[in-house]
């Protein structure tokens, strides 16, 4: 799944980003995607999110 900013921010400050791993496995997201998460401020779990590394996130290279 290609994920959108607003659900990835929604669920990481929910502390809910784990059930997109549980549900989908792996979630994919583009540059334009990682700029508008970086552009969000600071907000609780955007570490799993903007270093895909850590956890179920990938980053589209393109």
């Amino acid at each position: 799944m290609v994920a959108d900013a607003e659900p990835l921010i929604a669920l990481s400050r929910l502390g809910e980003l784990e059930l997109l791993q549980q549900l989908l496995g792996e979630v994919w997201i583009t540059s334009v995607v990682r700029q508008e998460l970086l552009d969000a401020g600071s907000f609780q779990g955007q570490t799993e999110i903007m270093y895909p590394e850590h956890g179920c996130m990938k980053r589209v290279s393109r």
